[in-house]
């Protein structure tokens, strides 16, 4: 069989446990290997936690994208 390397664990501790909820970066993680078609174990195991990281910032980065053409349609509209 096909054994994988011990590694530390992202989520070291049970959601029940801690009362049932997952962390923000937990529901990231999980957002993450939905959008990408894996579970978490198979993301946790092919990507970097570069990369990981910069998924994870990607929902702040279209929010200020989102805001920033938001306030050029509010320009546009002023103008008129």
């Amino acid at each position: 069989g096909h054994s994988v390397p011990a590694r530390r664990e992202v989520f070291a501790t049970d959601p029940p446990e801690r009362g049932g909820g997952l962390t923000p970066a937990e529901r990231l993680t999980f957002s993450i290997a939905e959008r990408l078609g894996m579970t978490v174990g198979e993301l946790l195991e092919r990507m970097s936690a570069a990369e990981l990281m910069t998924w994870m910032s990607l929902p702040r980065i279209d929010s200020e994208l989102e805001r920033a053409r938001n306030l050029n349609r509010m320009r546009e509209l002023w103008r008129t």
